[in-house]
């Protein structure tokens, strides 16, 4: 008996030992669950909330380590605003009364950071004194996160909210619109409420539609991500607004719509039309104010044209009548004066001498009409270029009044214009008057010369010249120079109706240069090399 109850007594200590050990290894296993927790805030309280047990996810979300924490009351990690709340005790209350209390707040760190924990304190009962189980998982980057995409879609709707003059709006696949920001509805005139469940194609002119432009300009996006958008749209009240925008596909993995941002162009648009127009009309009015101006130009010349041929034709009118018939009539006056002379007695002295005066008065008025008849038609001019005229002008001069002409011409310069070659001819030959009458030179220079499609023409003394003031008096066309003949203002201004310019350069001592500037398109044709 004392045998068996000795056996008995040895299996009841085997059999404790073994549950002891069990509870051991559970317990051991529980507490590396708790401890292998990483993210999840794990913790016991005693009744009052006194930290008793802090396992290590509670550190790494807290921060602060078993020994900093074991004895202080939980209120610790509470936030506190929440601390004043009375939120700790409440939380603790419920607990009690429901088993269970839901704790998913912000919450405090020990370096006074926050961590947002989503968990739950549970009431622990172990029939002798109650206590506190609280575990939480930190969801403070998510909740960040979610507060971070909360603001963005706020911003985001503020921004869309106040962007006055762009239309935002969105649509899904086949284009039914089913977002409509405020910009849109002052853009286009459709509230809301109107336009959400409709087509974009009512947004489209007729002509847009009939051409399948919505159609096409969703394809384009489907196929390239965007589409350009900058036509002329249509309003509620039928006006029409220009966009200028683009259309966007919207894809999460699938497409599932578009987003369109334009912006209001009307009135630029329709300034860029009006001075577009009032461009072509511009246009058109320079064209014809050139072909107007064009046709008094050629009138001008023409005018130009028949006054220097007038000119000539009543010059050589007035050469004939000095060749033809003044020479002639003073050459038979001259004949009967002989006549008369032979007849007088010889004892006549005073009778014979007179008539020997006359007829060298006679003489010398055949030889002025003769220089004259030449002066105004001469012979050297048709058929000649004009370094040819001008050479025979430069004998006449040194012949006639002993002014030494140099002339500088590297070839003939023939002039195609018959009416312009008379006309230079005429020009250099006042010049070279003005030079005898006024200058007091002792040699002068004639120096013609090609520069592109222009005739250069220089007619230079080493005469006593004259100040700035009356050559800037000149240039504003005043006829006071000492200088004029026929007057160096009609000669500009007659060199304008060719397209020329006359320049004058003098200074008193330092002689006087006149530049004729004459453009003569056709000289390559006609003249001889340079």
């Amino acid at each position: 008996m004392d045998k068996k109850r000795s056996d008995d007594k040895k299996v009841l200590r085997v059999e404790d030992a073994s549950a002891e050990e069990a509870l051991r290894r559970s317990e051991a296993r529980l507490r590396l669950i708790l401890e292998s927790a990483q993210g999840f805030a794990i913790f016991t309280t005693d009744a009052a909330g006194v930290i008793n047990s802090w396992y290590a996810g509670a550190a790494q979300v807290f921060g602060w380590s078993e020994s900093e924490i074991l004895g202080q009351k939980c209120n610790v990690t509470f936030t506190p605003e929440d601390r004043a709340a009375g939120e700790p005790e409440k939380e603790r209350e419920t607990a009690r009364r429901e088993g269970i209390s839901p704790d998913i707040r912000w919450h405090q760190r020990k370096d006074g950071s926050r961590v947002f924990i989503n968990g739950a304190m549970h009431l622990l009962r172990d029939g002798q004194q109650d206590g506190f189980f609280k575990m939480g998982r930190d969801e403070t980057a998510q909740r960040q996160a979610e507060e971070a995409l909360r603001r963005s879609e706020e911003r985001l709707r503020l921004i869309l909210e106040s962007a006055k003059g762009y239309a935002i709006f969105t649509t899904d696949a086949d284009g039914t619109i089913n977002s409509w920001n405020p910009g849109a509805a002052q853009i286009f005139g459709w509230t809301e409420a109107e336009i959400l469940g409709q087509n974009i194609e009512m947004l489209f002119t007729p002509e847009d539609r009939a051409a399948g432009k919505p159609q096409e300009e969703l394809e384009t996006a489907r196929a390239e991500g965007i589409a350009p958008d900058v036509r002329w749209h249509l309003r509620k009240d039928g006006s029409r607004v220009f966009i200028n925008g683009v259309v966007h596909m919207l894809r999460d993995g699938h497409l599932n719509g578009f987003v369109k941002i334009g912006r209001d162009e009307t009135a630029q648009r329709q300034a860029e039309e009006a001075l577009r127009e009032q461009q072509k009309q511009l246009q058109f009015l320079n064209e014809t104010l050139e072909q107007r101006v064009q046709e008094k130009t050629a009138e001008v010349h023409e005018l130009a044209s028949d006054l220097i041929k007038a000119t000539q034709r009543e010059r050589q009118r007035i050469s004939r009548v000095l060749h033809d018939d003044l020479q002639q009539r003073i050459y038979a006056i001259q004949i009967q004066l002989s006549f008369l002379r032979d007849r007088l007695p010889i004892e006549s002295e005073t009778a014979y001498g007179e008539v020997s005066d006359i007829a060298q008065e006679l003489a010398e008025i055949v030889k002025i009409t003769r220089n004259l008849s030449i002066d105004l038609s001469p012979p050297i001019l048709p058929g000649e270029g004009l370094s040819h005229a001008i050479a025979w002008l430069a004998s006449r001069m040194r012949e006639q009044y002993g002014l030494p002409v140099e002339l500088q011409a590297n070839g003939p310069f023939v002039i195609p214009n018959e009416d312009l070659h008379v006309f230079l001819f005429n020009c250099v030959r006042e010049l070279l008057f003005n030079v005898v009458k006024h200058a007091g030179a002792s040699r002068a220079v004639v120096a013609l010369a090609w520069l592109d499609d222009r005739l250069r023409i220089e007619v230079g003394d080493d005469g006593k010249g004259f100040p700035d003031t009356m050559r800037e008096q000149e240039a504003s066309r005043q006829d006071d120079l000492p200088h004029q003949s026929i007057g160096l203002p009609t000669m500009r201004h007659q060199l304008t109706l060719f397209g020329g310019s006359l320049i004058i350069n003098s200074k008193p001592g330092a002689g006087t240069q006149i530049i004729l500037m004459v453009p003569v398109r056709e000289m390559q044709q006609a003249a001889s090399p340079r």
